[in-house]
């Protein structure tokens, strides 16, 4: 079985549309259809149409994408499907209306600043090992979970926020905020280090899960029963590692239900510039099976909503970070998965201090914000953060695109 990234399942809600050309055309315009700069934009152009107007393809090496001046533009090409080719060019760009591009075979081969990383650190007697892939363990207790992986399973980053995954039975999601842009995985849960749940030069671990989804964790609602998403037969691999883009997949296979089991598939995406992560979730028989997405809430806070045409988001912000300051969290979801709030205290007793998004499997895809108050002037209020959402939904709901000219 291929899987694809989120890159491509969220294609027409994060990324952009491509419009009727010519094979004629040599020039790209990419077009902001929103008032303002986007100073972060995220441009994707399937491989095969950049060959059909002229470009790559009597070469091994993919063209760079080049402006005006000459200028190689931010890029990352993917293999979108896990063949062993690249089928898809990730580029970023600041775009006032518009702004036009072409492509180089002979530009240099410079990419972009790396600012994705994705890490599983696998712990011996020899120290930690970086792996590709890794076993969710069968354990409920952390402390082998901690003994086993750095920080306690696989970690995903860019320059402005990191997270991680708890690998074992709780499948949690924690976050690792940041003071400043850098990426700091590798060097945080290390021995000798000093404890990241306290205030480094970097940042630090800012949220306590508890029983709780944590940040953007999922659960199954079954016959009015709340299940975490988990299961003994699971792992976790890492799908692409690069500049721009980065991301990992997760299996849960034999998710016990009760009267069946199903397989569930969760891949994770993370994106330079962004203050949060992507994912699509599968499973296998979705009949009567509800997708829940959670964020976690231990300091008895009022959770808000906002809606625009095509997305939702559900929020909390307040003093509810480890550092006890203020942090906004989110979830965005396409309003077609007919999201609904609940807080699964009503309904469970092993899924605790968390308030849901209950979502449609059919378009189970999602984005998780993380707003630390130390990160930017963005997160210092409720007013700002909720202000930053909105700028948010505004250019999900209408996105760059490009044509060829």
């Amino acid at each position: 079985m291929k899987f694809t990234t989120p890159l491509l399942a969220l294609i027409a809600v994060f990324l952009i549309g491509c419009q009727s050309s010519s094979n004629s055309a040599s020039k790209i315009l990419v077009q902001n259809p929103l008032p303002g700069a986007r100073t972060v934009a995220m441009v994707s152009i399937p491989v095969e149409e950049i060959k059909t107007h002229g470009f790559g393809e009597e070469s091994d090496l993919l063209p760079s994408p080049v402006l005006t001046s000459g200028e190689v533009v931010p890029h990352q090409y993917l293999d979108r499907d896990q063949d062993g080719i690249e089928d898809l060019l990730l580029l970023s760009v600041t775009v006032d209306s518009v702004l036009e591009l072409s492509f180089s075979e002979s530009a240099s081969e410079e990419t972009a600043d790396v600012k994705t990383h994705v890490l599983i650190g696998q712990k011996s007697e020899s120290g930690i090992t970086s792996v590709s892939s890794a076993q969710r363990i069968d354990t409920w207790n952390n402390i082998i979970t901690k003994a086993a992986y750095q920080f306690e399973g696989p970690g995903w980053e860019n320059e402005l926020v990191a997270f991680r995954n708890y690998l074992d039975r709780r499948n949690g999601i924690d976050i690792f905020g940041k003071t400043g842009p850098q990426l700091t995985l590798d060097k945080t849960g290390r021995e000798g280090d000093n404890s990241y749940h306290e205030l480094q030069d970097w940042g630090m671990d800012i949220l306590k899960v508890g029983s709780s989804l944590g940040a953007g964790g999922i659960g199954l609602l079954y016959q009015d029963s709340l299940i975490r998403v988990s299961s003994a037969e699971s792992e976790v691999k890492i799908l692409e590692e690069g500049p721009l883009y980065s991301s990992l997949l997760l299996t849960y296979r034999g998710v016990d239900l009760g009267d069946k089991t199903v397989d569930v598939t969760q891949i994770i995406s993370i994106e330079a510039g962004s203050y949060s992560y992507q994912s699509s979730v599968e499973i296998s028989d979705p009949e009567a099976i509800k997708l829940v997405v959670g964020i976690v809430d231990l300091h008895e806070l009022d959770f808000a909503t906002l809606q625009i045409e095509g997305f939702m988001s559900m929020y909390t912000y307040g003093l509810q970070s480890e550092n006890k300051d203020s942090l906004g969290m989110a979830l965005v979801v396409p309003a077609s998965s007919n999201p609904k709030v609940i807080d699964t205290d009503d309904i469970s007793d092993e899924v605790t201090n968390t308030y849901a998004l209950v979502m449609d499997p059919q378009d189970a895809t999602y984005q998780f914000f993380s707003g630390w108050e130390l990160s930017s002037p963005d997160f210092a209020s409720e007013d700002a953060f909720r202000a930053f959402l909105m700028r948010q939904l505004e250019q999900l709901d209408s996105p760059v695109s490009y044509s060829w000219k």
